[in-house]
């Protein structure tokens, strides 16, 4: 049930994709009220913090964030964690873990919940006037260790992240409103693209796309854009990012996390270099802290995003390695972004993301190049917005297109990303907005090109023959919207209204983003499925409502899924580069792409 909204039984998202995570009054609760006490969240809190300084804390909950990334690097911690509290509250989290509470499995560890815990840490909630320390509670922590103090932290974080659904409240996507954004929030938060995907890709973009630049005119060259605004080069960037996040991949229970800001021996980057990159990407406690008060909000996670490494010194441990990893590919848009804006005015910003917006669709156009089909004598059946408007001047038309003979896919592709409020204040207003923007007025030129190569006879001109027979809508995201059931079931309302229903020629919308559009790249050069032929096994499988990447990890589950040859070079030239700048020629290779 969402809302009171009946789901389908055996519904794939809410099954496989939708965790429920442990929080602390589940097992708290009854250990309390077994020794004549009611649970208070706070004052545990407060007895933990003063255990153990706040760097041995934040230090502990790198590493339990480390391990919420992965179940079988969960496991371990959970072990530990059970052999060492008291008998009966390991029992009652053993029932809660296997869904004896409410039939739902709790997570362990779930990663929204440790930076909240980083947060208590460095913010600790008000006590009370006249409140003082419970010396039954404080007896029952005696002896204590910081990793079990810090998994407590964990999951009294989690008791703060509950709301009440209000009597009477709106209602957005088939559901409560409320409900409806946390799911859209959680949807945003938990967003992962592949690791090597990212690094390639964005090496692309920059080094690649950012030289092909045909409509505008940068200042300089992308990649110069860059290193001005942030005084590092685009391959040091990436290979400290790598060394610290390297560093993090073989720490287990027990390893220490802090690594040596120059943390390879032979790594020839300059310490200037590094410096820079601390300065960028780093924080300390101190700061953290300062920033993470204006923070409330249960996914304000915006001063972690920004600056995911804690500087201790001259140790760096790694708080988040996914705002890491993207921090140094998909945020460096904005790097330049705010330093056009503050050092040449607004107009340069505005042109900075004209830039942008067309080296995204450059790549994008060639991702769907790649997979059109092959044309006798040369070529291929692909074309774009320069052809659909010689036929069909005076409308608006999509940016691509691909004609597989009978069936074609239309493309429109964005470079924008939902704002700030949507993404962490889980406002339903700028949902709306972002969807208008990012999504609708998107599909209304997809389908406003769709009716053009409909009319019969064609235009002179025209990049098909004859109309075709079906039309694949889909619009190409770069930056990031929640797709799921549930925002589908919203963009397929809107469209409905406006009278775009899908008819049986105009295929319902698909939105995708760069990497599933990979992922299709790489489904057609390693087993010749088409676009096409995904879209519509897409429609018909458990996953057509949830986003494109859960259908491709349910079309190819654990079985290795690879990466399209550009992006695939792209990867080992990054990994070149790193082991080079680190001095360790050899030491890695790229991991191959798995679907999950």
């Amino acid at each position: 049930m969402l809302g009171l909204s009946p789901v389908p039984e055996g519904h794939a998202w809410l099954d496989n994709l939708v965790g429920v995570y442990l929080p602390a009054r589940e097992y708290l609760g009854p250990f309390e009220a077994a020794r004549g006490r009611a649970f208070d969240r706070d004052a545990w809190i407060r007895v933990l913090l003063a255990r153990f300084p706040a760097e041995e804390y934040l230090c502990q909950l790198a590493i339990l964030n480390h391990a919420a990334t992965l179940v079988e690097l969960t496991e371990p911690f959970a072990e530990r964690f059970l052999e060492r509290i008291a008998p009966d509250a390991a029992e009652t989290v053993r029932r809660a873990m296997a869904g004896g509470i409410d039939g739902f499995r709790r997570w362990f560890l779930a990663r929204q919940l440790v930076l909240r815990a980083m947060r208590l840490v460095l913010v600790p909630p008000p006590a009370a006037a006249g409140a003082a320390p419970d010396p039954a509670l404080e007896a029952s922590l005696d002896g204590i260790d910081p990793e079990t103090a810090a998994v407590l932290l964990v999951h009294l974080a989690g008791d703060a992240l509950c709301q009440e659904r209000q009597p009477g409240e709106a209602r957005l996507c088939g559901t409560a409103e409320s409900l409806a954004m946390e799911m859209n929030a959680n949807n945003l938060f938990n967003d992962r693209d592949d690791n090597g995907d990212l690094l390639a890709r964005y090496r692309m973009l920059w080094l690649d796309y950012g030289t092909r630049l045909k409509k505008y005119t940068p200042r300089l060259p992308p990649a110069d854009m860059l290193r001005e605004a942030t005084g590092i080069g685009l391959d040091e960037r990436i290979s400290l990012a790598f060394a610290y996040w390297g560093y993090l991949q073989g720490r287990g229970p027990g390893d220490p996390v802090r690594v040596k800001a120059m943390a390879a021996e032979a790594m020839t980057i300059p310490r200037a270099d590094v410096e820079t990159f601390l300065g960028l990407f780093s924080c300390t406690p101190a700061a953290l802290a300062q920033e993470l008060q204006q923070c409330p909000r249960p996914w304000q996670m915006r001063p972690l995003q920004a600056r995911p490494l804690l500087r201790l010194g001259d140790d760096v441990v790694v708080l988040d390695e996914r705002y890491l990893v993207e921090r140094v590919t998909r945020g460096l848009y904005w790097l330049v972004h705010d330093h056009e804006k503050e050092t040449h005015g607004d107009k340069a910003r505005g042109a900075w993301t004209q830039v942008w917006s067309e080296m995204v669709e450059t790549r994008a156009e060639d991702q769907l190049r790649q997979m059109a089909p092959a044309l006798f004598g040369g070529g291929r059946a692909f074309f774009t917005e320069e052809a659909l408007q010689a036929a069909f001047p005076r409308t608006k038309n999509c940016d691509a297109g691909i004609d597989f003979g009978g069936d074609v896919v239309l493309a429109e592709v964005v470079s924008g990303t939902v704002k700030v409020q949507t993404r962490e204040l889980a406002d339903a207003g700028s949902f709306v907005q972002d969807t208008e923007r990012i999504v609708l007025c998107k599909a209304r030129q997809l389908y406003v090109t769709a009716a053009c190569l409909l009319r019969r006879p064609q235009p002179e001109g025209s990049p098909v023959k004859v109309p075709p027979t079906r039309i694949f809508p889909v619009v190409v995201i770069s930056g990031q919207y929640p797709v799921n059931p549930l925002t589908v079931r919203y963009i397929n309302e809107q469209l409905t209204a406006e009278g775009h229903r899908p008819d049986g020629t105009v295929q319902p919308l698909t939105v995708m983003d760069l990497e599933e559009l990979e992922g299709c790249q790489a489904l057609l050069q390693r087993k010749g499925r088409t676009l096409p032929q995904l879209l519509d096994a897409r429609r018909a499988s458990p996953y057509r409502d949830a986003a494109f990447r859960n259908y491709l990890a349910h079309e190819i589950g654990g079985q290795e899924l690879g990466r399209p040859g550009d992006v695939q070079d792209a990867l080992a030239e990054s990994f070149e580069v790193i082991q080079r700048l680190l001095g360790a020629p050899g030491t890695w290779t790229p991991p191959e792409r798995t679907g999950r």
